[in-house]
């Protein structure tokens, strides 16, 4: 039973196309999904820490690419973060927990979570 020419090529586009449904995070969808793909190079402590900026600072601080900083070289290149000292780095000078700043300004950041950014900056691979 012959199927035509181009059923080689339908059955193709269907195998293609069935697995575009979900989100592919080795993909270009990110921008479609609005997801910020983690890149923790072994740190525990990153995703804890790039969650809690997520959910605290990247809503107002999107126009400094907050989203795009996913990895601890890119905070490191930003200036926001000195590896391994979180007293002198800027992500934390700004906090209200620092008791000199006034970010996030609502001042919901509570002491776990900053507990946390600093551990992860003092924590640096």
């Amino acid at each position: 039973m012959r199927y035509g020419p181009y059923a080689g090529f339908v059955l193709l586009a269907l195998f293609f196309t069935g697995g575009c449904a979900q989100y592919n995070s080795s993909s270009q969808d990110e921008s479609v999904y609005n997801e910020s793909v983690i890149e923790s190079g072994g740190d525990p402590n990153f995703s804890t820490a790039f969650t809690i900026i997520q959910n605290q600072c990247a809503s107002c601080h999107s126009h400094a690419s907050w989203n795009n900083l996913n990895s601890n070289a890119l905070w490191i290149a930003s200036g926001y973060v000195i590896k391994g000292q979180a007293g002198n780095s800027v992500l934390i000078q700004k906090t209200f927990q620092n008791g000199t700043g006034n970010m996030p300004p609502s001042n919901t950041l509570n002491s776990s979570d900053f507990n946390a950014l600093k551990n992860w900056i003092n924590n640096i691979p």
